[in-house]
Protein backbone atom coordinates (compact mmCIF):
# COMPACT_ATOMS: atom_id res chain seq x y z
CA UNK A 1 0.00 0.00 0.00
CA UNK A 2 1.75 3.06 -1.02
CA UNK A 3 0.78 6.43 1.46
CA UNK A 4 -0.41 9.57 -0.24
CA UNK A 5 1.76 12.50 1.36
CA UNK A 6 -0.45 14.74 3.67
CA UNK A 7 0.11 18.67 2.17
CA UNK A 8 -1.98 20.14 5.31
CA UNK A 9 -3.03 19.82 8.87
CA UNK A 10 -4.87 17.48 10.21
CA UNK A 11 -6.31 18.36 13.45
CA UNK A 12 -7.37 14.72 15.08
CA UNK A 13 -3.31 13.71 14.39
CA UNK A 14 -2.62 17.07 16.03
CA UNK A 15 -4.48 16.82 19.13
CA UNK A 16 -3.47 12.62 19.24
CA UNK A 17 -0.19 14.05 19.26
CA UNK A 18 0.07 16.53 21.51
CA UNK A 19 -1.86 14.54 24.01
CA UNK A 20 0.87 11.90 23.84
CA UNK A 21 4.13 14.30 24.12
CA UNK A 22 3.79 13.68 27.89
CA UNK A 23 4.29 10.15 27.78
CA UNK A 24 7.39 9.59 26.16
CA UNK A 25 9.06 7.50 29.60
CA UNK A 26 9.33 4.56 29.81
CA UNK A 27 6.43 3.05 32.47
CA UNK A 28 8.60 0.57 34.63
CA UNK A 29 10.06 1.33 37.63
CA UNK A 30 14.16 1.51 37.91
CA UNK A 31 15.98 -1.40 37.22
CA UNK A 32 13.34 -3.38 36.35
CA UNK A 33 13.45 -6.49 33.59
CA UNK A 34 12.54 -5.38 29.83
CA UNK A 35 9.44 -6.68 28.59
CA UNK A 36 7.23 -6.19 25.56
CA UNK A 37 5.48 -3.07 24.70
CA UNK A 38 2.35 -2.63 26.19
CA UNK A 39 1.15 -2.17 22.47
CA UNK A 40 -2.45 0.04 21.63
CA UNK A 41 -3.89 0.81 18.71
CA UNK A 42 -6.67 3.19 18.11
CA UNK A 43 -8.25 3.66 14.33
CA UNK A 44 -10.78 5.76 12.67
CA UNK A 45 -12.21 6.65 9.10
CA UNK A 46 -14.14 10.01 8.67
CA UNK A 47 -16.74 10.90 5.68
CA UNK A 48 -16.37 14.68 5.54
CA UNK A 49 -17.57 17.36 3.83
CA UNK A 50 -15.40 20.77 5.27
CA UNK A 51 -14.39 23.87 3.97
CA UNK A 52 -14.89 23.21 0.47
CA UNK A 53 -13.07 19.82 0.78
CA UNK A 54 -14.92 16.67 0.48
CA UNK A 55 -12.77 13.52 1.76
CA UNK A 56 -12.80 10.53 3.54
CA UNK A 57 -9.94 10.42 5.92
CA UNK A 58 -8.25 7.34 7.04
CA UNK A 59 -6.26 7.52 10.49
CA UNK A 60 -3.88 4.94 13.16
CA UNK A 61 -3.25 6.11 16.47
CA UNK A 62 -0.85 3.84 18.44
CA UNK A 63 0.54 6.60 20.51
CA UNK A 64 -0.92 5.76 23.85
CA UNK A 65 1.65 2.31 23.90
CA UNK A 66 4.27 2.30 26.09
CA UNK A 67 7.18 -0.03 27.04
CA UNK A 68 9.42 -0.27 30.52
CA UNK A 69 12.14 0.54 29.04
CA UNK A 70 12.55 2.17 25.80
CA UNK A 71 11.07 5.94 25.39
CA UNK A 72 8.42 5.79 22.67
CA UNK A 73 10.35 8.06 20.71
CA UNK A 74 13.16 4.80 20.08
CA UNK A 75 10.04 2.59 19.74
CA UNK A 76 8.93 1.16 16.00
CA UNK A 77 5.92 0.22 13.81
CA UNK A 78 5.29 -1.51 10.57
CA UNK A 79 2.10 -1.52 9.34
CA UNK A 80 -1.15 -3.52 7.96
CA UNK A 81 -3.52 -0.99 6.73
CA UNK A 82 -6.10 -3.85 5.56
CA UNK A 83 -5.26 -6.39 8.45
CA UNK A 84 -4.73 -8.93 5.61
CA UNK A 85 -1.61 -10.30 7.06
CA UNK A 86 0.47 -8.44 4.27
CA UNK A 87 2.58 -5.98 6.01
CA UNK A 88 2.25 -2.76 4.12
CA UNK A 89 5.58 -1.43 5.71
CA UNK A 90 8.95 -1.89 7.00
CA UNK A 91 9.51 -1.04 10.35
CA UNK A 92 9.73 2.64 11.17
CA UNK A 93 9.33 4.42 14.23
CA UNK A 94 5.95 4.74 16.11
CA UNK A 95 3.89 7.60 14.70
CA UNK A 96 0.39 8.74 14.38
CA UNK A 97 -0.30 7.60 10.63
CA UNK A 98 -3.04 9.30 7.98
CA UNK A 99 -3.09 9.37 4.23
CA UNK A 100 -3.41 6.43 3.49
CA UNK A 101 -5.85 4.56 1.43
CA UNK A 102 -7.00 0.99 1.96
CA UNK A 103 -6.56 -1.38 -0.93
CA UNK A 104 -8.96 -3.41 -1.70
CA UNK A 105 -11.58 -0.47 -0.36
CA UNK A 106 -13.41 -1.94 2.85
CA UNK A 107 -16.38 -2.58 3.29
CA UNK A 108 -18.91 -2.69 6.00
CA UNK A 109 -16.01 -2.74 8.53
CA UNK A 110 -12.72 -1.41 8.12
CA UNK A 111 -9.39 -3.35 10.52
CA UNK A 112 -5.69 -2.08 10.40
CA UNK A 113 -2.60 -3.97 12.12
CA UNK A 114 0.55 -3.30 13.74
CA UNK A 115 3.58 -4.92 15.04
CA UNK A 116 5.37 -2.48 17.55
CA UNK A 117 8.98 -3.23 18.26
CA UNK A 118 11.16 -2.21 21.24
CA UNK A 119 14.98 -1.41 21.74
CA UNK A 120 15.23 -4.93 23.40
CA UNK A 121 13.97 -6.53 19.96
CA UNK A 122 10.19 -7.72 21.10
CA UNK A 123 7.36 -7.43 19.12
CA UNK A 124 4.04 -7.21 19.68
CA UNK A 125 1.12 -7.31 17.17
CA UNK A 126 -2.33 -4.96 17.56
CA UNK A 127 -5.02 -4.30 16.30
CA UNK A 128 -8.69 -2.25 15.81
CA UNK A 129 -11.60 -2.10 13.89
CA UNK A 130 -13.78 -0.05 13.64
CA UNK A 131 -17.91 0.00 11.19
CA UNK A 132 -17.71 2.38 8.16
CA UNK A 133 -20.42 5.53 8.52
CA UNK A 134 -23.80 4.93 7.17
CA UNK A 135 -24.52 5.81 4.51
CA UNK A 136 -21.52 4.29 3.14
CA UNK A 137 -20.21 2.91 -0.41
CA UNK A 138 -19.50 -0.38 -2.46
CA UNK A 139 -16.63 0.36 -5.29
CA UNK A 140 -16.44 1.74 -8.21
CA UNK A 141 -18.90 4.70 -7.23
CA UNK A 142 -18.59 8.43 -8.27
CA UNK A 143 -20.21 10.30 -5.48
CA UNK A 144 -21.59 13.98 -5.98
CA UNK A 145 -21.56 16.35 -3.07
CA UNK A 146 -22.86 19.80 -2.09
CA UNK A 147 -20.72 22.35 -4.28
CA UNK A 148 -19.48 25.11 -1.93
CA UNK A 149 -20.02 28.80 -2.70
CA UNK A 150 -17.00 30.29 -1.86
CA UNK A 151 -17.27 34.53 -1.97
CA UNK A 152 -13.46 34.57 -2.40
CA UNK A 153 -13.10 36.35 1.71
CA UNK A 154 -11.06 33.65 3.39
CA UNK A 155 -12.71 30.80 2.09
CA UNK A 156 -15.24 31.22 3.74
CA UNK A 157 -18.76 29.42 2.79
CA UNK A 158 -21.38 31.00 1.93
CA UNK A 159 -25.34 30.75 1.09
CA UNK A 160 -25.66 34.19 0.11
CA UNK A 161 -23.85 36.63 -2.37
CA UNK A 162 -24.82 39.75 -4.06
CA UNK A 163 -25.59 40.53 -7.45
CA UNK A 164 -22.72 40.73 -9.95
CA UNK A 165 -20.35 39.86 -7.10
CA UNK A 166 -17.78 37.36 -8.51
CA UNK A 167 -17.66 33.86 -6.27
CA UNK A 168 -16.23 30.40 -6.94
CA UNK A 169 -18.25 27.15 -6.91
CA UNK A 170 -16.42 24.31 -5.55
CA UNK A 171 -18.34 20.75 -7.04
CA UNK A 172 -17.54 18.52 -4.11
CA UNK A 173 -16.98 14.81 -5.54
CA UNK A 174 -16.23 11.26 -4.34
CA UNK A 175 -13.97 8.87 -5.91
CA UNK A 176 -14.51 5.88 -4.16
CA UNK A 177 -12.65 3.77 -6.98
CA UNK A 178 -9.15 0.89 -6.09
CA UNK A 179 -6.23 3.10 -6.41
CA UNK A 180 -4.26 3.29 -9.69
CA UNK A 181 -8.29 2.98 -11.14
CA UNK A 182 -7.32 3.77 -14.90
CA UNK A 183 -9.43 6.11 -17.27
CA UNK A 184 -10.93 9.00 -16.16
CA UNK A 185 -14.83 10.59 -16.48
CA UNK A 186 -15.85 14.59 -16.81
CA UNK A 187 -17.41 17.14 -14.27
CA UNK A 188 -20.10 19.18 -15.27
CA UNK A 189 -21.23 22.51 -12.60
CA UNK A 190 -24.35 23.93 -14.28
CA UNK A 191 -26.07 27.46 -12.47
CA UNK A 192 -30.37 26.98 -13.31
CA UNK A 193 -29.54 24.19 -15.21
CA UNK A 194 -26.64 26.39 -17.62
CA UNK A 195 -23.27 24.49 -17.87
CA UNK A 196 -20.76 26.49 -16.85
CA UNK A 197 -17.91 24.57 -16.71
CA UNK A 198 -17.10 20.93 -18.05
CA UNK A 199 -13.41 19.45 -16.38
CA UNK A 200 -11.89 15.80 -17.31
CA UNK A 201 -10.56 13.72 -13.87
CA UNK A 202 -8.77 10.86 -13.58
CA UNK A 203 -10.32 7.99 -11.34
CA UNK A 204 -7.94 7.64 -9.15
CA UNK A 205 -9.66 8.03 -5.61
CA UNK A 206 -9.67 10.81 -3.74
CA UNK A 207 -10.41 9.48 -0.66
CA UNK A 208 -8.08 12.05 1.23
CA UNK A 209 -7.20 15.50 1.26
CA UNK A 210 -3.73 14.57 1.17
CA UNK A 211 -4.51 13.33 -2.69
CA UNK A 212 -5.63 16.77 -3.85
CA UNK A 213 -3.40 17.36 -6.70
CA UNK A 214 -3.89 18.29 -9.90
CA UNK A 215 -5.02 14.71 -11.01
CA UNK A 216 -6.86 13.03 -8.23
CA UNK A 217 -8.03 16.80 -6.37
CA UNK A 218 -11.83 16.23 -4.63
CA UNK A 219 -13.12 19.15 -6.86
CA UNK A 220 -13.07 21.27 -9.61
CA UNK A 221 -13.55 25.10 -9.57
CA UNK A 222 -15.01 27.68 -11.32
CA UNK A 223 -16.00 31.27 -11.16
CA UNK A 224 -19.16 33.38 -12.07
CA UNK A 225 -21.29 35.40 -10.82
CA UNK A 226 -25.43 36.08 -11.36
CA UNK A 227 -26.66 39.63 -12.00
CA UNK A 228 -30.41 38.83 -10.92
CA UNK A 229 -31.51 38.79 -7.57
CA UNK A 230 -33.48 35.71 -5.92
CA UNK A 231 -32.91 32.20 -5.32
CA UNK A 232 -30.65 30.43 -7.67
CA UNK A 233 -29.77 26.50 -7.89
CA UNK A 234 -26.11 24.88 -8.40
CA UNK A 235 -25.94 21.25 -9.80
CA UNK A 236 -23.11 18.99 -9.95
CA UNK A 237 -22.46 16.00 -11.89
CA UNK A 238 -20.10 13.19 -12.17
CA UNK A 239 -19.58 11.17 -14.68
CA UNK A 240 -21.71 13.16 -16.68
CA UNK A 241 -20.75 10.90 -20.32
CA UNK A 242 -21.28 7.57 -18.00
CA UNK A 243 -17.61 6.68 -18.64
CA UNK A 244 -17.62 4.46 -15.31
CA UNK A 245 -19.97 1.38 -14.56
CA UNK A 246 -20.96 2.01 -10.98
CA UNK A 247 -22.31 0.19 -8.16
CA UNK A 248 -24.75 3.13 -7.48
CA UNK A 249 -25.84 5.03 -10.56
CA UNK A 250 -28.11 7.71 -8.55
CA UNK A 251 -25.51 9.37 -6.57
CA UNK A 252 -23.78 11.00 -9.27
CA UNK A 253 -26.10 14.83 -9.24
CA UNK A 254 -26.38 17.21 -6.25
CA UNK A 255 -28.08 20.45 -6.45
CA UNK A 256 -28.40 22.86 -3.70
CA UNK A 257 -29.62 26.60 -3.78
CA UNK A 258 -28.23 29.95 -3.07
CA UNK A 259 -29.70 33.45 -3.02
CA UNK A 260 -28.57 36.39 -4.47
CA UNK A 261 -29.28 39.62 -2.85
CA UNK A 262 -29.20 43.44 -5.00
Amino acid sequence: MKRVPATGPVLAALLAVLAACSGDDPVGPPGAGDSPPAARLDIRLDDVVVEGYAYTAFACNPLETRDDATRRHRLAARWDWEDDGVWDTDFAPLDYVSGFVPSPLPQGTWSARCEVRDEAGHVVAVADTVALPDPWFTAPDLVARRATVDTLQWFSETDTVRAGQPFAIMANHLRWTERDAPGSMHIEIRVDGVLVQRSEHRLAPNLHWGSDCDAVSQYSTCIVSCAEPGVHTITVVVDADDELAETDETNNTHTRTFVVVP
